[in-house]
């Protein structure tokens, strides 16, 4: 978690945050996991999205093509969310952080 949380070492992120700061961490990794743990998911992810943004009408990606099946299919600790709860859930981030995406309208090209 440390390189995750942009430190060099253990002992440079004890200095930088607090035990309940860490801990507050460790609750959210324990939801969205961050670091490597996860990579595949977050770039599986990205690309899914990034396809949809350029996909014609009618021709939805679904996201399991961009999950990568390492020696079979994984069994996971938690359910992989469907498409359309990712897509509402970056819908919530979007609205959280006005002005860092840009939205095409239906019919813009």
């Amino acid at each position: 978690m440390t390189l995750a949380l942009g430190h060099r070492s253990v002992a440079e992120t004890q200095q930088c945050i607090d035990a309940r700061e860490f801990a507050e961490w460790r609750a959210f990794n324990q939801i969205y996991p961050i670091g490597l743990d996860r990579a595949d998911y977050h770039a599986a992810l990205i690309a899914w999205i990034t396809a949809l943004a350029h996909s014609g009408k009618g021709r939805k990606p679904r996201f399991e093509v961009f999950m990568p099946e390492f020696g079979g299919p994984k069994k996971e600790s938690r359910p992989v969310p469907k498409p359309e709860e990712m897509e509402a859930q970056f819908m919530e981030v979007a609205k959280a952080h006005p002005g860092m995406f840009i939205f095409k309208q239906k019919g813009d090209s």
